[in-house]
Formats: structure tokens, C-alpha cells, sequence
């Protein structure tokens, strides 16, 4: 009888065991706005009514993105929790509507917009979802409806800031090092129309790290010599560049103390040069994907619900594709521009026409294909005509890859 006894408490006990080793999650992470190495808590005894985000961890703090230059947001995180968030930027068609006053025609849209940001105010990150059918919480205002307002620019421009990362964390010592293998290759960035980088990696070392923009405020800080009164921001921009290059990625993390490593000059400190901002333009353009890929490159990608994506690459290409089963279909731009050419708007017979004809084909080869096919735009020449002057090898398919990967991580719009 005690041998029985004894041989069903241990099974009771290994049973025990069993069920509890189950209760472990996954505490792996990727992409290089979620916090990596903690997994959503799941508490069972909560009411199952509450309001739960059971999404990425998001280190607490404050986040910027942006959909073009339309929309712009900042908000911060607190626990998952949306606990302020604001426009930056919101305009179209050239209407600036956070200068509209009560009473200007447009002024409808603006307190629609507000709504919207009011409603995610206090709420899990994961309502931004709710940004889908903005009719169910955006009241109608006199012939402007809330079910028109168009929320999933505000939806992308959340997305755009997950995606870069914390922008100013509330501890640094949360902010996870990335630990990510990424293609060796040549890399871009942007942020915010203010900051392009350009970078190499090597086997996961920063090399050839460079400005290609770096303004704000009306000042192209690139145009200044030495001696201009804001000169000493140029040297304290170049420190940060300086100190990541050679060294590993998880350097980067090292741009959230800069007064660390950057001297302060005359009166600007390096401890409040903004460095978030090439941090976030880095993380952008580790988002995207090599730019240009070493020799070998095999892509691969993954599947992605079906719907209406958008993408941006910095100021030049705004790409619209539908998803169906990871077949593109009616792809189109919205944007074409590089230098002040608006290709959109060009006719036949204009000296640049040819270059918009090419894009164009870029885009025909891949409607109805696999999104895997998007690797294809590395050797446009392969499918890509000569026209006059200009090669179809030349065309700069990276820059519509650039952009597709953007509307990929930025989810459906």
C-alpha cells in the first residue's frame, strides 16, 4: 500500500513539473523598435473584459514617426500604454492644418484628427488598430464625415515610430542592443526630411558612415564652413558619425548618452546635441534593408496579410500595392521626384520623360508577381529597357525596393 501511495505522488509531482516547465514564453523578439528579450506578461486571473495588449514589448518613452511629409506624430509610451500623443506636422494639398483657426473652412478636419489622437490617449498601442474604421469614434462635422477621415496616414506614421525604435527612452539601460545579422552592404536612412544617412556594414560593422542631409529649421547644417555661429553643431554631428565608425552595431546604442563622446564647443553641449535623430534615421534604413546588397545576395521574405500597402523612400517615391496571397497587384506611385522633377507630371518629349517611362516598366514587371520578386529590382537591367540616353541598368530600382519594404513594415494602410 505505501509503495502505491508513494508511486502517485510522484507522478502527481512530475505532472506538476510538467505543467509548470509549459508556463515559460518565448522571450525572443525581432525588428528594431520592439524590446527585445521581454515577452508580453499574461496573467490569467485578470477579467477577461479588460483591455489587454498582448502585442510586442515597446521600451516606455517617447516615439516619433511619420507618414511623408503629411503626418507627423509624437507620443510616448508608458507600460504599452499610449499616455500623450500629438501632431507634429498634419498637412495636404499644402493646407497646414495645425494653423487653422475656428471658423476656416478646413478647420472640421482638424478637430476630426484631434479625435482621433484623443481616442488613443490612455489606451494599449494595439488600439491603433481601432484607426481602420475611424466612423466608430470621429463625429461628423457639418459635410465632413468621421467615417472619410483619413486616420490610416496617422495609423502608418505610429507604425513608421515603432518600427525606428524609442526616440527618447525613459531609461537607456531598457533600450535592448540589437543583435540582429544584417546582409552586408550598403545601407540608407532618413528621418524626418531633417537627417539621410548612408552607411556599410560588414559583417555587422558600421563603415563609410555618412551625412547626405542634415538640416532643420530652414539651416542645411552640410552648406556651413567654419567660423558660421552654428558651425559647432556640424563638428558635434560629424563626433557622432565619427564614433560609431568601425565598430559594431550594438555601438549604436551609445547615441542615446552623446555627452559620453562628444565634446561640448563654445556654448552647445554635447550632452543636447540631438542624436536620436540619427538613430532613428540608422534604424530606418536597417528597417528597409541593404540598399545595395554584396555579391550573392539571396533575399527572402515573408507572407503578409492581404491588402492596400503604402511606402516612402525620403522625399522622392510614394508607393501604393495591393497584397493578395504575396502577389502584387496595381502597383502605382504617388510620388516620382528627384531634384525638383515632379515625373508625374512630365509629358512626352520632355528631356527626363524616359526616366519616368523606365520607372513605369519597373513597375509593370512586378504586377502579378510574388512579392519575392521585389529582389529583382537589384538588376533592373535585367528587365528594364534602354531609352535614348539613358540605361536600364542605371535606373534606380533600390529606391522602389526601398520603398516597398517601408509599406511592408509599416503594415496595411
Amino acid at each position: 500500500m505505501k509503495k502505491l501511495l508513494l508511486s502517485i505522488l510522484s507522478v502527481v509531482l512530475v505532472s506538476a513539473l510538467t505543467l509548470a516547465g509549459c508556463g515559460k514564453v518565448d522571450q525572443t523578439t525581432t525588428g528594431v523598435g520592439q524590446q527585445q528579450g521581454q515577452a508580453t506578461p499574461v496573467s490569467p486571473e485578470k477579467d477577461t473584459n479588460e483591455a489587454k495588449d498582448v502585442g510586442p514589448k515597446y521600451v516606455n518613452g517617447l516615439y516619433r514617426g511619420s507618414y511623408s511629409d503629411e503626418v507627423v506624430v509624437r507620443f510616448k509610451l508608458a507600460d504599452n500604454n499610449i499616455t500623450e500623443i500629438s501632431f507634429q506636422t498634419l498637412k495636404h494639398g499644402g493646407t497646414n492644418y495645425r494653423e487653422l483657426k475656428e471658423g476656416d473652412e478646413k478647420y472640421p478636419i482638424l478637430v476630426q484628427n484631434n479625435q482621433a489622437l484623443e481616442y488613443l490617449t490612455g489606451k494599449p498601442i494595439s488600439a491603433i488598430s481601432d484607426l481602420y474604421t475611424p466612423g466608430n469614434f470621429i463625429d461628423d462635422i457639418d459635410a465632413y464625415t468621421g467615417a472619410t477621415v483619413r486616420t490610416s496616414k496617422i495609423h502608418s506614421a505610429i507604425k513608421d515610430a515603432l518600427n525606428r525604435g524609442v526616440y527618447t527612452p525613459d531609461n537607456v539601460a531598457d533600450v535592448s542592443v540589437n543583435n540582429k545579422e544584417y546582409t552586408s552592404g550598403s545601407y540608407r536612412g532618413y528621418f524626418e526630411g531633417q537627417v539621410t544617412i548612408w552607411f556599410d556594414l560588414e559583417n555587422n560593422i558600421f563603415k563609410n558612415v555618412k551625412y547626405r542631409a542634415l538640416q532643420h529649421g530652414g539651416t542645411n547644417y552640410l552648406e556651413l564652413k567654419e567660423g558660421d555661429p552654428k558651425y559647432p553643431v556640424v563638428e558635434q554631428q560629424n563626433q557622432l558619425i565619427a564614433h560609431l565608425e568601425g565598430k559594431p552595431l550594438s555601438t549604436l546604442n551609445d547615441l542615446y548618452t552623446p555627452g559620453n563622446f562628444v565634446k561640448d564647443i563654445d556654448t552647445y553641449s554635447g550632452s543636447t546635441i540631438r542624436a536620436s535623430k540619427l538613430i532613428s534615421a540608422i534604424n530606418d534604413g536597417l528597417n528597409r534593408g541593404a540598399y545595395k546588397p554584396v555579391e550573392g545576395f539571396v533575399g527572402t521574405i515573408g507572407e503578409y496579410e492581404d491588402g492596400r500597402y503604402r511606402g516612402i523612400y525620403e522625399d522622392q517615391i510614394l508607393i501604393q500595392l495591393n497584397l493578395e496571397n504575396n502577389v502584387m497587384k496595381d502597383i502605382n506611385f504617388r510620388l516620382l521626384s528627384h531634384n525638383g522633377n515632379n515625373y508625374l507630371k512630365m509629358k512626352e518629349g520632355d528631356p527626363l520623360y524616359p526616366v519616368y517611362q523606365q520607372n513605369l516598366q519597373a513597375l509593370e514587371y512586378l504586377e502579378g508577381k510574388p512579392l519575392s520578386a521585389v529582389y529583382d529590382l537589384y538588376k533592373p537591367g535585367d528587365f528594364v529597357k534602354d531609352i535614348d540616353t539613358h540605361s536600364g541598368a542605371t535606373i534606380r530600382g533600390s529606391k522602389i525596393l526601398s520603398a516597398i519594404k517601408d509599406a511592408l513594415n509599416r503594415g496595411i494602410y
